[in-house]
């Protein structure tokens, strides 16, 4: 009879190796590994220690195969330069690495052709569903997808389940913040208006502010970069306005840097309050104000939707809207200031 098998020190270990060593069958192995099953937190830890100790790597391609999972997700993001896409890419890892599923990430720049292709990308390379925040409010990669599953955050695709902050309510708390400080001549600048978000909160700033003895003096757009449009500039170069509400933080920061430059102090001479809350507010001078989006939950519901498409491909479409709030700092401040 042939000899007995030894695993040398050239080879690589196997989950036969990791149950073995642990004491446990391969099953339980298995399942600790997996989150399934219903294997104590003691088990579970032993075995994750020998896991490491043996240096031991699941073969995915073999789990797929067998179980038609590759308990990994794909992440599709406009720009992970914008503190809000990375903040919420922490968020959607966490929650994905509780549920035992691997995140990969990619960058879309706002670009169809590149969601089409990271799409494809992740499609064929097995992925279990996709969560998407779009660059723009076209459906890009509907017939990318391959069958895929996909979540879309910030844009009402209607070809997909949706997870949304309330936009039209972070505009109505933006103007609402403005008008209890007293001021009356607010102006606002907000991101391009095709972008369904970017008109809600128009809208929900609109209806606060006629619903008041305030005015809005003018509305204008700019684009995400670090530079305001000369629209905008032009407008601002009026200081006939003694508050401005942004379309998110990254015009807040460009109005409050262009103020300085034509004499305007904020909060002394102009209000300014931003949207997104990313994590550089605070760290502003002087500190923003800004509508912030719950992105933990925003990340929960991605992730829980996600999964509950890819068990049910059939289930009727759902669509989740988050609550937003303020973060009041020192960007503001009340008209006799």
């Amino acid at each position: 009879m042939p000899g007995k098998r030894t695993r040398t020190a050239s080879s690589a270990p196997t989950l036969k190796d990791v149950a073995k060593e642990a004491g446990v069958s391969l099953a339980t192995a298995s399942y600790a590994l997996n989150g399934k099953g219903a294997i104590s937190k003691q088990v579970t830890e032993r075995v994750r220690e020998v896991v490491k100790q043996l240096g031991y790597q699941p073969n995915t391609a073999a789990r797929t195969m067998k179980t038609g999972s590759s308990a990994s997700i794909g992440l599709l993001l406009p720009d992970f330069r914008y503190p809000l896409f990375s903040e919420l890419a922490t968020e959607i890892e966490q929650v994905c690495a509780q549920q035992h599923y691997s995140v990969f990430f990619a960058n879309s720049y706002a670009k169809a052709e590149t969601e089409i292709a990271r799409t494809q990308r992740f499609a064929q390379s097995g992925a279990d569903g996709l969560i998407w925040f779009p660059g723009s409010q076209q459906n890009t990669i509907n017939n990318a997808t391959h069958g895929m599953p996909v979540v879309v955050i910030d844009r009402d695709l209607t070809d997909f389940d949706v997870v949304t902050p309330d936009h039209f309510d972070g505009g109505v708390q933006q103007a609402t913040h403005l008008l209890d400080l007293g001021h009356q001549q607010i102006g606002l600048i907000s991101g391009p208006r095709h972008v369904d978000n970017m008109q809600l909160r128009i809208n929900g700033t609109v209806k606060v502010v006629e619903d008041s003895d305030a005015e809005i003096k003018w509305i204008c757009e700019t684009d995400f970069t670090d530079k305001l449009s000369i629209e905008a500039k032009t407008l601002l170069n009026k200081k006939n306005v003694t508050a401005i509400i942004a379309g998110n933080d990254t015009i807040a920061l460009n109005i409050i840097r262009y103020a300085a430059t034509i004499g305007l102090r904020v909060p002394e001479d102009l209000s300014v309050v931003g949207f997104d809350d990313v994590a550089w507010c605070e760290f502003m001078t002087p500190q923003l104000t800004s509508i912030k989006m719950p992105l933990d939950e925003m990340a929960e519901e991605a992730v829980s939707m996600l999964l509950r498409r890819k068990e049910n491909p059939m289930a009727s479409r759902k669509k989740c809207t988050v609550g937003v709030s303020l973060s009041v700092r020192h960007s503001t401040a009340p008209l006799s200031f």
